[in-house]
């Protein structure tokens, strides 16, 4: 029943792709929720059993158009980064460093383009502008 279910979201999905390719942008951003604070919220073997090959034929779709495939997902992911990155992936979207730290961003170097790395849960809500200017050292 669950196959079924990811099945006909992909279908109305790639549907609402065939309309949306028709016209001239860069490309398309996907937004889930697949991660916590310390790990993917349903596991990697479910998440390649029900998202990945639904995902994948989304991916597909916009590549074959010669744009880019963004993607969110809040919390930790490290579980499927690779598997983003080799399905198509070209960005991701949104870099936390509480949950990563900066180093993790040389492993993905040259693999998928990154957006984002201010905190959203520590200095985004609780600091002031100039603040948060100190912490991107902006001028």
């Amino acid at each position: 029943m669950m196959h079924e279910f990811f099945k006909r979201i992909c279908h109305r999905n790639l549907e609402i792709l065939d309309i949306a390719l028709e016209y001239d942008f860069d490309g398309v951003i996907f937004g889930d929720d697949w991660g916590q604070q310390n790990h993917l919220i349903m596991g990697r073997n479910t998440w390649c059993e029900f998202i990945k090959p639904n995902l994948k034929k989304m991916y597909d779709k916009v590549k074959a158009k010669g744009k880019y495939v963004a993607q969110h997902s809040c919390g930790d992911i490290r579980e499927i980064m690779e598997d983003l990155a080799d399905m198509g992936l070209n960005i991701y979207q949104t870099y936390q460093p509480e949950i990563y730290g900066f180093d993790y961003v040389k492993n993905l170097q040259g693999k998928i383009a990154i957006w984002g790395g201010i905190s959203t849960q520590h200095d985004l809500p609780c600091k002031t502008p100039a603040e948060i200017k100190q912490i991107l050292k902006i001028h």
